[in-house]
């Protein structure tokens, strides 16, 4: 693997690229959205705001934290 590169730890091998993903276009719904688009492992719960993505906690809780970084927030 080279320097710098980013290594997935993801089920399915998928990682979003940082700031493709917005965690403030998601909301929570209690209903049945399936699997998660980016793990594949979780059950989904967030929803995009068009509809397009939903993510598990855990990918959810990722997309806030690397946000949180972003922005010099500890945590």
């Amino acid at each position: 693997m080279q320097p710098g590169a980013i290594q997935c730890t993801c089920a399915n091998k998928v990682l979003p690229l940082p700031g493709v993903l917005d965690h403030r276009e998601f909301t929570r719904v209690k209903s049945d959205l399936g699997r998660c688009d980016v793990c594949d492992g979780g059950r989904a719960v967030h929803r995009s705001g068009d509809g397009r993505v939903v993510l598990c906690e855990g990918c959810y809780a990722r997309l806030v934290r690397a946000w949180n970084r972003g922005k010099g927030v500890s945590g």
